[in-house]
């Protein structure tokens, strides 16, 4: 166990791992004071729908660096906050706790009880926003990824020719390193949200000569002009690619490769909107155990991730699932997945999305759900 400064510490137990502060050993991930004073109160069913859903507030409505005081889990001896990659991934994840966890929450503000995180697997692309390779996401770093993560696939282009100082279609590294700068320099982020904001910057970021993204994207690159622009958007996608390993992760805590039915269905209604959460959460609490027990592999969970990003993007592909039976649903997931979708799986979404259970899937459910990118 690695003692870190103001009293924090790393504490591991079998369904998940998280700061939790105090001096003495631990054996729950949560404190055991707060939770005997909250339990007498509160089902830690109940609290972990509350902090869902004031953790989605956070992400949708906040400022960015209030986002970064809330998720960032490491204390420095300088008294500011860093994150860990796995903060990074759940900092723009909607995420339940696992099944089995005893977390309540994913992070915590300045003066709140830290109740649990539980851990998630990273990447190696992830870790490279780590930008100067010290083993923790500042909050400069986290706005390189933000502003990354963000991007809209209309807006690349764009984006691109903008670092393109040359115009030969290609990004060098000297340009890529440019881009960097420039992000961390300016901040440059929506200017939304509310509530009190934690007076962090980014202005005067320290940077090493190539940052560990910079050597990153272009370890494989034998062009000496750059990448190309397809290359870049091949770039954003595996960001993307790699936060939904991070979201599986998150759920498959002991890394068995698969989740419950139980665990599957619950991320995917994070997306949701928050006035409808309790609805969805009631459905998936009313499951059959077989249901609830199903097996869901990475793949299976990707697939569905890449029929959610479809839905978004065309009201043509949206329209093919419009009042579907179950053989419909079947036929317009292979179309748009070109892979066949397991029958447990179809039997989760219809139990959760055909709310009178006349096997017609409620299409303005299903789009509530699944036509928007989960915030």
């Amino acid at each position: 166990m690695r003692k870190l400064a103001s009293g924090w510490k790393r504490c591991t137990c079998t369904a998940a791992s998280s700061w939790i502060l105090g001096n003495g050993p631990s054996t729950d991930c949560t404190s055991e004071k707060n939770t005997q004073w909250f339990g007498k109160i509160l089902s830690d069913e109940y609290r972990r729908q509350l902090y869902f859903n004031y953790e989605k507030r956070i992400r949708k409505n906040s400022p960015p660096d209030k986002v970064y005081a809330y998720f960032a889990s490491v204390a420095c001896e300088d008294g500011s906050h860093r994150m860990t990659f796995a903060d990074l991934a759940r900092s723009v994840l909607p995420v339940f706790q696992p099944t089995g966890s005893r977390g309540i929450k994913s992070g915590a503000l300045p003066g709140e009880p830290v109740q649990g995180t539980p851990w998630c697997d990273t990447t190696d692309l992830l870790a490279t926003f780590d930008l100067d390779e010290d083993g923790l996401v500042s909050y400069p770093e986290y706005v390189v990824f933000l502003a990354l993560y963000r991007m809209q696939r209309k807006e690349c282009e764009a984006f691109f020719r903008t670092f393109d100082t040359d115009g030969d279609g290609k990004l060098s590294q000297d340009e890529f390193e440019r881009m960097i700068e420039t992000i961390t320099a300016t901040g440059k982020l929506d200017k939304k949200g509310y509530g009190l904001r934690t007076g962090m910057k980014t202005k005067d970021a320290k940077r090493p000569p190539q940052t560990a993204l910079t050597k990153y994207v272009y370890r494989e690159e034998e062009d000496p002009a750059g990448i190309s622009l397809e290359q870049f958007k091949l770039f954003l996608q595996s960001l993307h690619d790699d936060l939904t390993w991070a979201e599986f992760s998150h759920y498959d805590v002991e890394g068995k490769g698969w989740i419950c039915g139980q665990d599957f269905a619950k991320a995917m209604i994070a997306g949701a909107d928050i006035t409808s959460i309790s609805k969805y959460l009631h459905r998936v609490h009313e499951m059959p155990p077989h249901l609830r027990e199903a097996r869901v592999n990475f793949e299976q969970f990707y697939s569905f991730r890449v029929l959610q990003e479809k839905l978004g993007e065309s009201e043509q592909v949206s329209g093919m699932f419009a009042n579907c039976s179950i053989e419909e649903f079947r036929k317009s997931t292979r179309a748009c997945t070109l892979e066949d979708m397991p029958n447990g799986i179809i039997d989760i979404v219809f139990h959760l999305f055909d709310a009178n259970s006349d096997g017609v899937l409620c299409r303005r459910e299903f789009e509530d759900v699944f036509a928007k990118k989960p915030t």
